[in-house]
C-alpha cells in the first residue's frame, strides 16, 4: 500500500510504473514535498502541507512517471495515473489523474512550480437501487509552487497552493464539517535549524477555503490557522 514500482533509467530520463507518490506529496521516489520542510502531514495532526490544502492521496495505483535529465539545475517530472484497476482503469469509471512539476536545485536556493489535474469520474455503475447513469464532475486543479533557501544555520522556505473543486479537506480529528469539493488556497512558512545533533522544525499555515458546491453545502467556509513544532534526532 505504499510504493511499488519499477524503473528504468536512461540518458533521456527516467520512467517509473507502479504504485507510486504524487509529485506533489511527500511519499516515496518522485515526491517533492519534503525538501521544502516539514512536508508531511505527520498522519495528519501535526502540520505541515497537507492540513493548509485541499485533501489528496498521497499514493496512487497504476502511475506512469517521466523525469527528466536536469538542465541547468532543473529537473522536469510529468505523471499520468489511470485509476483504480478495480473501476476499469483508463475509463470514465474512475477517477485519472495528471501531474507536471519543474523542480531547480541550485546550491542553497531551491525551487518547485507544479500543476496537478484530477479527472474524476463521470459515468457510475448501476447499484442494487439505483441505475447507471452519468455525471460530469468539475475536474479538480491544483498549482503549488515552493521556494527555500539554506542559510548554513538555519533554512527557510515557503509554499503555497491554490486548489479548485479540490476533494475536501484533512480534518484532522473528525469529518463533523467535510466538505465534499473545496476552493481556495493555502501558505506555508517554514525553517529547520541544527540542534543539539538533531534538527528542529518550525512552521506557520494558514487555509481559506470555501464549498465549491453551494447547492449542497451552501456557503461554507473554512479558515485554519496551524502552527507547529517538530525536532528530529537520529537514532
Amino acid at each position: 500500500d505504499r510504493e511499488a514500482s519499477l524503473r528504468v533509467t536512461t540518458s533521456y530520463g527516467e520512467i517509473g510504473v507502479g504504485r507510486m507518490g504524487r509529485i506533489l506529496s511527500d511519499a516515496g521516489t518522485y515526491a517533492q514535498r519534503g525538501q521544502f520542510i516539514i512536508g508531511s502531514s505527520w498522519a495528519g495532526m501535526t502540520g505541515g502541507t497537507e492540513v493548509i490544502t485541499d485533501a489528496t492521496s498521497s499514493r496512487l495505483d497504476n502511475m506512469v512517471t517521466y523525469k527528466s535529465p536536469k538542465f541547468g539545475g532543473v529537473t522536469v517530472l510529468a505523471q499520468y495515473g489511470m485509476g483504480d484497476q478495480d473501476e476499469g482503469e483508463n475509463t470514465s469509471k474512475t477517477d485519472r489523474y495528471y501531474g507536471v512539476a519543474a523542480v531547480g536545485n541550485w546550491g542553497a536556493l531551491s525551487a518547485m512550480l507544479g500543476f496537478e489535474q484530477t479527472n474524476y469520474k463521470s459515468s457510475f455503475a448501476a447499484t442494487a437501487t439505483a441505475p447507471a447513469y452519468a455525471e460530469d464532475q468539475d475536474d479538480s486543479i491544483g498549482v503549488e509552487a515552493s521556494v527555500a533557501y539554506d542559510f548554513g544555520f538555519v533554512k527557510t522556505a515557503l509554499t503555497g497552493r491554490y486548489f479548485k473543486d479540490g476533494a475536501g479537506y484533512n480534518t484532522i480529528v473528525d469529518d463533523t464539517y467535510d466538505i465534499d469539493r473545496i476552493d481556495g488556497y493555502g501558505v506555508k512558512l517554514a525553517a529547520a535549524a541544527p540542534l543539539l545533533g538533531g534538527t528542529v522544525q518550525g512552521m506557520v499555515g494558514y487555509m481559506d477555503a470555501e464549498s465549491s458546491d453551494t447547492d449542497e453545502f451552501g456557503d461554507l467556509e473554512v479558515n485554519r490557522y496551524t502552527v507547529a513544532l517538530t525536532y528530529e534526532y537520529p537514532l
